[in-house]
């Protein structure tokens, strides 16, 4: 666009209420070569540039009667000139709805008069020679100019807000573009929820998990857009007071009828055993009741099949060495020792092994003197017990389930309110302040649910309190810094010209402007520290994270102290060593920090950084005095100044806003003296993974490359 400049005067359309901004604008781009028409307000604007033809639209922002946003609406209807919205406004949300509106560019009061005069350059420049308002990627075309697209030969149905999102991926087909750099490049709002990277890939757009939009009625294709983020992670249920309570109920019920079923086994044992040798016994006393007087073969066999039709139990007798059996392996001298010498008119009985066999065996004198052995066989008493001992053990395990089954449906009724309470927890914390607790029942529960939103009460109405606080505070700090912004701007601009004729001025009058522009300058830098600190308080300062090279961000920050200053700087930054951080903090932590090593130092600055851990450090010293210890635990304070730097014009402000800029980032700043140097400050930000394992090294002492810039 250098030709539009070279032949004719670009016109340029100044929208500004305050007079003296009016003028000191009007006079910057006159000085850079533009032919100016000022005008107060929105309805003269409108008229002025029905009027006339103008290359570049300088507005304003908050104006009377009709405010920018309107203006530059109605202009953008009516033409596609550029539009550099001035403002002393910053809010995101301002700067985002006048780029949906249509603005080029957005400019915040105060500026320097320099940027102004360029960026209006640079929209003219984009006007006339930018690119092609109608072009393709692969099966995709789109037409800047129609604000229409097309995907394989089919219209797609885009919103305005889509329209100029796909034609920024597209135009960087293949690049990843960031959430900041999406919302100013086509006025794409975000939240903290929204994906933090946008990319064009093949196909219309990548697939997403997002569902197709086609308008209704029609049957266009819909855009697909690729977005990528972190899920926040919400964490899972914890279950492990209810696992412990339904363990509990299941021990205790498994003790206690595993207890009951050992008691019950040993009781019917101890009756079982007892009642069998009982009744063995009585058998026993009533087949020698039934004895022949004169045992032979033929009573014992007469006895055997009338006790036989009993028990059918083996028998072994004994008379004058003369033994009978019912069994041709049993005989008096298998019994036990103790059993084979009673004698004892009243049976006797004792468990014994006979043959192999588990036996009761039952011993008496019969008639005649004869003696007699009665068998009666145990396995059938401990089939019986074994019997009995399955039976428990099956009833003992269906006990131990339906305990389990019981406590699981227990601990969750009982543990429910409790469940309640932690889930309204996690929605209060989330920011759900209405949030409330059922206060059915009046047991302890609806004690503590009845607590609980007496808590959750207050705090919504102190929270409600505080945030209408904030929202008066943010109003407040908006409005004084609009008020401050604009006689700054003004001024800036007006010393900028008073600058530049310095030397046509007089000896006296040159002496005092120069003072005077040497003020406006501190006043403006002073002014703007401070509210960078509001926004800063406020939480308003939030970017995006991304990987950037160390080396390449120390690089930038020397080229521009160079520009004011001569500096000699020592560097040894690793060439791949990467930070994960926001440009313009790290940019704005560097130039503070290098410049107040550069301001107190004697001659010479050292920038070294080094990966530790999963995290960068950055350490930045001198050769100047260092700080007194006494000043160490107040170098951060705002406006602090130490006795040497008094004279140094600084306002004090610039170490706070670095340091609340690196905890905003996760890192840190802190400062101390270095020993045979000086101060020596360690900046320590988060570093990319993979990246930092790689570059993982210390600087070493004699690893000391120079770089040497002057101004």
């Amino acid at each position: 666009m250098g030709a539009v400049f070279a032949d004719h005067p670009a016109g340029a359309l100044v929208v500004e209420d305050d007079e003296p901004v009016r003028e000191a604008v009007s006079l910057v781009l006159e000085r850079a070569g533009f032919d100016v028409c000022a005008v107060e307000d929105g309805p003269a604007a409108l008229a002025a540039f029905d009027r006339d033809a103008f290359e570049v639209v300088v507005l304003d922002v908050m104006l009377p009667a009709m405010d920018g946003f309107d203006v530059c609406r109605r202009i953008r209807a009516r033409s596609e000139v550029p539009i550099v919205m001035l403002t002393a406004r910053t809010d995101t949300e301002d700067l985002v709805r006048g780029l949906e509106l249509g603005a080029d560019d957005y400019i915040t009061k105060p500026f320097e008069p320099a940027e102004l005069v360029a960026r209006a350059r640079a929209a003219v420049r984009r006007s006339t020679t930018g690119p092609a308002a109608r072009f393709s990627v692969r099966d995709v075309v789109v037409d800047e100019v129609a604000f229409r697209a097309w995907k394989d030969d089919e219209e797609l149905s885009l919103t305005p807000t889509e329209f100029r999102l796909l034609a920024a991926l597209a135009r960087r087909a293949g690049q990843v573009m960031t959430r900041r750099s999406c919302s100013t490049r086509c006025g794409a709002t975000t939240t903290s929820a929204t994906p933090g990277w946008w990319t064009w890939r093949s196909g219309a757009c990548a697939p997403s998990s997002a569902t197709p939009r086609t308008s209704p009625g029609t049957s266009r294709p819909s855009v697909r857009w690729a977005t990528g983020s972190r899920v926040a992670d919400t964490g899972r249920h914890a279950h492990g007071f209810r696992r412990r309570l339904t363990a509990a109920f299941v021990l205790i019920a498994a003790v206690s009828s595993g207890a009951l079923a050992l008691l019950t086994y040993e009781v019917a044992s101890r009756y079982r055993t007892r009642s069998f040798q009982q009744t063995s016994e009585n058998e026993a006393r009533v087949a020698l009741a039934l004895a022949p007087e004169r045992l032979d073969e033929q009573g014992f066999e007469r006895l055997v099949r009338t006790y036989d039709k009993r028990t059918g139990t083996d028998v072994v007798a004994s008379v004058d060495g003369r033994t009978l059996t019912t069994s041709t392996v049993l005989s008096f001298d298998d019994l036990p020792v103790a059993l084979q010498a009673s004698a004892s008119a009243d049976p006797v009985g004792a468990e014994a092994v006979v043959d192999g066999r588990s036996e009761y065996v039952v011993v008496g004198q019969g008639p005649g003197g004869a003696r007699y052995a009665f068998l009666f066989s145990l396995d059938q008493l401990r089939a019986g017990l074994d019997e009995l001992r399955t039976i428990l053990i099956v009833a003992w395990l269906a006990v131990v389930a339906v305990a389990l089954a019981v406590g699981h449906l227990v601990s969750r009724r009982t543990l429910r309110p409790v469940r309640e309470a932690a889930e309204a927890a996690t929605a209060l914390s989330n920011g759900l302040l209405h949030t409330r607790l059922p206060t059915a029942g009046d047991d302890e529960f609806g004690t503590w649910a009845t607590s609980f939103n007496s808590m959750a009460a207050a705090l919504e109405a102190k929270i409600d309190e505080l945030a209408a606080a904030a929202e008066r505070e943010r109003r407040f700090t908006a409005d004084v810094s609009h008020d401050l912004r604009t006689p700054l701007t003004s001024l800036a601009a007006t010393a900028t010209v008073l600058e530049e004729q310095l030397d046509e001025l007089p000896e006296p009058a040159r002496r005092a402007v120069a003072v005077m522009v040497g003020d406006v300058v501190r006043l403006r830098d002073l002014v703007l520290e401070l509210l960078e600190l509001a926004r800063l308080d406020a939480g308003e300062e939030l970017g995006q994270p991304e990987p950037l090279r160390v080396e390449a961000a120390v690089r930038a920050t020397l080229d521009a102290q160079a520009r004011t200053r001569s500096l000699q700087c020592h560097v040894d930054v690793p060439s791949g060593l990467e930070v994960l951080a926001e440009r313009a903090r790290l940019r704005r932590i560097l130039g503070n920090v290098i410049g107040n090593a550069a301001a107190h130092g004697a001659s010479q600055v050292w920038v070294a950084a080094s990966a530790d851990g999963g995290e960068v450090r950055i350490v930045v010293s001198d050769d100047g005095p260092g700080i007194p210890v006494r000043d160490l635990e107040r170098i951060f304070d705002r406006f602090f100044k130490s006795d040497r730097s008094r004279a140094s014009g600084g306002s004090g402000l610039g170490l706070a806003i670095a340091r609340e800029h690196a905890r905003a980032m996760g890192g840190e700043l802190v400062a101390g003296n270095e020993p045979g140097r000086g101060a020596r400050f360690v900046l320590t930000l988060p570093g990319v993974p993979g990246v930092v394992a790689a570059n993982r090294r210390a600087a070493a002492p004699g690893d000391d490359p120079v770089v040497v810039t002057e101004r």
